[in-house]
């Protein structure tokens, strides 16, 4: 049996193509259509102009999906939906349309899925999961996240917030980050861990792992290794040389996603500094798997997901 998972994020929607082999389940195709969903929100509530943007993304994806004999297929909303004050609404219309039923995560299941989602090697320690609209922060030991904050800023949002560029001023960087910071307050158990690793995932961080291994010449992947002080201090440095080759670096890597970097840089490096972090390991984002064992309970029971 095979399931297509479609995920609408403020920046884009996705489809993941699982395939069921047996006792597992298998990764088999993932693809997008670039959105920019973080632009139609008024007032708190996603605008017709993005319901329609939103729609008229759906149709190829769902072709590939018939395309590769998907048998069932469910969606998922992140905060871009989560957040937005005519979410029901928007979610029954996307139903109506493509018979498609679509789940608005919780801050709560956005942090076991992203946890769900890193082959970690350690059994504790902290994590966080940068999105558009929101940030996740939470702690876990023994298989499980014990403690979790969801907070309504993320690099998206922050980017639309503080500049209009690509590349934020210094006084702009230390608004995004007190802006963090000053969320965070409200959870100090969650930084308390004494952990000598951050470990991230998220669109924006995953590009920026992309953009190191570019800038830096390293073969390794960058959620193979740790990244120190020493490595932002790198990326900030030469994407603020005052030619435009940084820019021109972004914008030929990721043409569709590239306001979501800097401030994904921005919003990993405070909480790591806030926690103590030495070094920040970054893994790819799957939201998709862990959301299948959620939708599918009775197919994924006992099954293996891998990406």
């Amino acid at each position: 049996m095979r399931y297509g998972i479609f995920g609408i994020f403020s920046d884009r929607l996705t489809l993941d193509v699982y395939d069921q082999q047996n006792s597992r389940f298998f990764k088999l195709y993932s693809q997008y259509v670039p959105l920019s969903l973080q632009n139609c929100l008024s007032q708190g509530a996603l605008t017709e102009e993005g319901q329609q943007l939103l729609l008229s993304a759906f149709p190829p994806l769902l072709k590939e999906a018939s395309l590769l004999l998907c048998s069932k297929n469910f969606a998922f909303a992140a905060a871009v939906l989560r957040y937005a004050t005519n979410r029901d609404a928007v979610c029954r219309r996307v139903s109506a349309a493509f018979s498609l039923p679509v789940t608005v995560l919780t801050g709560q299941e956005l942090c076991r899925f992203a946890y769900q989602s890193m082959p970690l090697s350690t059994a504790s320690g902290l994590g966080c999961s940068i999105g558009g609209e929101s940030t996740q922060v939470f702690t876990f030991r023994g298989g499980q996240v014990l403690q979790w904050a969801s907070l309504p800023v993320g690099c998206l949002s922050l980017q639309r917030r503080f500049t209009s560029s690509f590349f934020p001023s210094q006084e702009e960087e230390q608004q995004m980050e007190q802006t963090l910071l000053s969320l965070l307050e409200g959870y100090p158990h969650l930084l308390q861990t004494n952990c000598r690793t951050l470990h991230v995932t998220g669109f924006g961080p995953w590009q920026a792992a992309g953009l190191h291994l570019s800038l830096s010449g390293s073969k390794q992947p960058g959620r193979q290794r740790g990244w120190s002080s020493s490595d932002f201090a790198l990326i900030f440095r030469l994407l603020r040389k005052e030619d435009l080759s940084g820019v021109e670096l972004v914008q030929r890597l990721f043409p569709h996603f590239a306001g979501s970097l800097f401030p994904s840089l921005i919003l990993m490096r405070a909480i790591g500094r806030l926690a103590g972090a030495e070094e920040h390991i970054i893994h790819a984002p799957n939201l998709s798997g862990p959301f299948l064992q959620q939708a599918a309970p009775s197919a994924a029971e006992n099954q293996e997901i891998t990406a």
